[in-house]
């Protein structure tokens, strides 16, 4: 009775220190090593294509199946057959949007790139897609990647250069349009664009931030009636925010 005890301590013991048999690196940055649950943050135009480059990896002395799986948290539409479309290759194979999981093999120390894609719709907007690469002997080994795609940055995500961001105002707007936000710091030449619909610069402009409350003017007179993105900040941090004209 012992030795059977000693077995089963043995053996919970082992799948308790059990290690990984998976490693992904961002090549996109450098062959960053990706920790589980990263977020990866992209901005694609109107009718444009987004690519990120992973890197997996058989970290183990055996062969493993490694499972792939595509999840579709948000996907950006903006009508019936006008929506952006995920999908990812495996090397130099692409599988088509309707293919959300595949598997592959990899010997020890083997590597596959792992290359999720957006094509996004006639129309910028937030799509959210997550990849997860599991162990198939083991469903607990895995990384998740979860990819935003034109998703307003939060002021969380920018206390470097801003510690608040109201909403546009008025939105719509007939002729200018104002945001208030509040800087950590004085900043000098802070890039204020407009984008249309379609993804293009429809104007390109620099504003001059004291440190604390500053209140942004934006000239729409020039502009269509239709929905815009107005981007501000610089190439550490932004904020991005919708415009309606109208």
């Amino acid at each position: 009775m012992k030795k059977l005890y000693v077995l089963v301590l043995t053996a919970i013991t082992s799948l308790s220190f059990a290690q990984s048999v998976i490693q992904v690196k961002d090549e996109d940055n450098g062959g960053a090593v990706v920790t589980n649950n990263q977020i990866f943050t992209h901005t694609v135009a109107a009718f444009s294509t987004s690519s990120h480059h992973f890197q997996v990896k058989n970290i183990s002395a055996a062969t493993h199946t490694y499972i792939i799986r595509r999840t579709d948290n948000t996907l950006h539409t903006v009508g019936v057959g006008d929506k952006a479309a995920a999908y990812f290759c495996v090397d130099t194979y692409c599988y088509n949007d309707l293919v959300t999981s595949t598997t592959t093999v990899l010997s020890p120390n083997q590597t596959f790139s792992l290359i999720p894609k957006l094509d996004e719709a006639s129309a910028m907007g937030v799509s959210n897609i997550s990849y997860e690469v599991s162990d198939f002997s083991n469903g607990s080994d895995i990384i998740i990647m979860e990819l935003r795609y034109n998703a307003p940055v939060g002021v969380k995500e920018n206390t470097n250069l801003f510690s608040f961001a109201s909403s546009i105002y008025p939105n719509p707007a007939s002729s200018t349009a104002f945001i208030d936000v509040t800087a950590t710091n004085d900043l000098n030449s802070v890039s204020v664009k407009i984008y249309n619909s379609l993804g293009a610069i429809v104007s390109d402009k620099k504003a001059n931030l004291s440190k604390g409350k500053n209140t942004i003017s934006i000239d729409t007179q020039s502009l269509e009636s239709g929905m815009y993105f107005v981007r501000i900040g610089n190439e550490n941090a932004r904020i991005v925010k919708k415009l309606t004209i109208n």
